[in-house]
């Protein structure tokens, strides 16, 4: 193993490093998790990270619980040890340098077995959530043809003292897993780990077939440690602050939802069922909680797909940078600059973005001199530099995301889904770049006591 980090491999860490920035908001108050805790996270979204010191749980228990740890671009560079114009790359790197995992032996210092779910700081965040929700929850689980660990964000409802309903997009890792266990006849054995470092929270969102924990140790540049957990034949990382050990249960269904997505309110789906064995925890453990339809939950979404972006279209153009939007939620849009070579280059760039990450609804191109991170730069390239009947390219009955609820219709009294559909656009210069030249004010800098109008009100 390193003997220097090169990034934090421990919430706690990620906590203190974040403290030392000015960039989280500490509350000693109890709340409950009953909405009350949900509100203060909601108050910061998108400013401050925050760490919430005595949570009450619905039987009385209190906890730590931290939320909005990424709930900015400068909060996941400053984790990372990188620039905010550097994630992707740092993401790019990790899917680059993988780092093989370091087994362990148990890691926690509290098992509990035939756990009440009820004494987890389990947030209830909106009305229209029908009970609690995990929302942090990344599963673990070891595929069985690859031997690869697969991991992924899942969010996980109350149905029961013991039990929670799991959302699991079709296409994911963990449903094919789930669907061959039964075929066989049996539970899928899982470990679901809440209160992670971003390496892990990062790679565990990257659309990749790669192994996610060694994607992780790639991110952070060093390996990630496992361990197996006592009650199943699962693992989960050793710096998990909680392990949520048990089984999807083959052949049963429960309702799920409905909850509020980065799109709007979620459906209600027969989702598979998680029955909880155990619970493994470290001392006074950290659960870590993401704000649904937040700013946290945008770029945990998107900067993972941006990664996956970047490496695809690489082979068509010289690409400048790529960032989801935030009109897209970080997952619906994504703008992509490039060094042009030739005037039919970007819809052979906007067809490869569509590929990598299925769930793109519009691709913008733009120019070098366009800062994609600036959303107001993206959309002025598109009024001013795309022509709508040239430049905007239709791809007609298409999958896309299920979270995208634009393709819905009212037809004879009743509410129907209509195939969906995506756009690239064009923003890039086709006409005289004479005409887009950004102007120049042919003036040097002054120090401003030199300037006639310093210290002095000019107004009046």
């Amino acid at each position: 193993m390193c003997t220097r980090r090169q990034i934090d491999v421990d919430l706690r860490e990620d906590l203190n490093k974040l403290e030392s920035k000015g960039l989280i908001k500490t509350f000693e108050d109890e709340v409950s998790c009953e909405f009350e805790a949900a509100s203060i996270i909601a108050r910061y979204d998108g400013k401050y990270a925050v760490y919430l010191e005595n949570v009450r749980t619905l039987t009385g228990k209190l906890w730590n619980v931290a939320a909005n740890i990424a709930t900015s671009r400068v909060n996941i560079a400053t984790l990372l040890n990188t620039s905010i114009n550097g994630l992707t790359a740092k993401v790019e790197d990790g899917l680059k340098e993988k780092q093989d995992y370091i087994l362990r032996d148990y890691s926690w210092d509290i098992s509990i077995e035939n756990p009440d779910l009820r004494s987890l700081p389990i947030l209830h965040h909106y009305d229209c959530e029908p009970s609690p929700y995990i929302t942090s929850g990344v599963i673990f689980v070891k595929e069985h043809d690859t031997g690869l660990f697969s991991a992924s964000f899942h969010r996980m409802m109350v149905i029961a003292r013991d039990k929670l309903a799991v959302r699991i997009v079709a296409g994911r890792r963990l449903l094919r897993e789930f669907k061959r266990a039964e075929l066989e006849g049996r539970d899928l054995e899982i470990a679901a780990a809440i209160g992670l470092p971003m390496p892990l929270l990062l790679a565990s969102a990257i659309p990749t077939l790669e192994d996610k924990i060694k994607v992780a140790g790639g991110i952070a540049g060093e390996p990630i440690e496992i361990s197996g957990v006592k009650s199943v034949n699962a693992y989960a990382p050793s710096c998990s602050q909680v392990v949520l050990e048990g089984k999807l249960m083959a052949g049963e269904r429960a309702e799920e939802g409905p909850f509020y997505e980065i799109l709007g309110i979620d459906i209600v789906r027969r989702q598979p069922v998680f029955k909880v064995e155990a619970v493994s925890m470290k001392r006074n453990p950290v659960y870590q909680a993401i704000l649904p339809g937040g700013m946290e939950h945008s770029l945990l979404m998107g900067i993972p797909v941006e990664a996956a972006v970047a490496q695809a279209v690489r082979k068509h153009a010289d690409v400048k940078a790529v960032a989801t939007t935030p009109a897209g939620k970080g997952w619906l849009e994504v703008a992509i600059s490039i060094e042009k070579e030739s005037d039919d280059q970007p819809f052979l760039v906007g067809l490869s973005a569509v590929h990598a990450h299925k769930s793109i609804k519009s691709v913008i191109i733009v120019d070098s001199d366009v800062d994609v991170t600036n959303y107001l730069e993206v959309m002025s390239a598109v009024i001013q530099r795309a022509n709508p009947s040239d430049d905007y390219l239709i791809i007609k009955n298409i999958r896309g995301s299920s979270l995208d609820h634009s393709n819905i219709r009212r037809v004879g009294g009743r509410f129907i889904e209509t195939p969906r559909s995506k756009v690239i656009i064009d923003a890039t210069i086709k006409g005289n770049p004479k005409l887009f030249k950004k102007p120049i004010i042919p003036v040097g800098a002054k120090d401003e006591k030199s300037h006639p109008m310093h210290g002095k009100d000019r107004h009046t």
